[in-house]
C-alpha cells in the first residue's frame, strides 16, 4: 500500500498563443510478464507501465538521456489494488 512512481516525460510548449503541458507515461513490453501479458489483442504487443522503484526514485528524476533506460523495469507483479477512498477525492497527492 506504498505510493509508486510512474515513468514520464513531459514537454511545454505554446500553440496558438496558449501554454500547454503534454505528458505521456512510458512503457514497456510485457509479452512474458506474468500478469500484463494477458492483455491487449492476441497478436499484439504487450505493454506496461514503466514502475520506477522506490530507491531510484531521485536517480530517475535527475537522470540524462543516456542514462535513462537503465531505470526501466517490469512492473513487479505483486502489486494488488484497493478501492479509492472516496473521502480523499480531488486529492491531487
Amino acid at each position: 500500500d506504498q505510493p509508486f512512481t510512474v515513468a514520464g516525460i513531459y514537454d511545454d510548449a505554446v500553440i496558438d498563443g496558449n501554454k500547454v503541458r503534454s505528458f505521456s507515461m512510458l512503457t514497456i513490453n510485457s509479452d512474458h510478464h506474468p500478469f500484463m501479458k494477458q492483455f491487449h489483442a492476441p497478436m499484439d504487443e504487450k505493454r506496461s507501465i514503466i514502475v520506477i522503484p522506490q530507491q531510484y526514485r531521485k536517480d530517475w528524476l535527475t537522470a540524462d538521456h543516456e542514462h535513462a533506460h537503465e531505470y526501466f523495469f517490469q512492473m513487479p507483479d505483486e502489486f494488488i489494488t484497493f478501492p479509492r477512498d472516496k473521502q480523499k477525492q480531488n486529492v491531487l497527492f
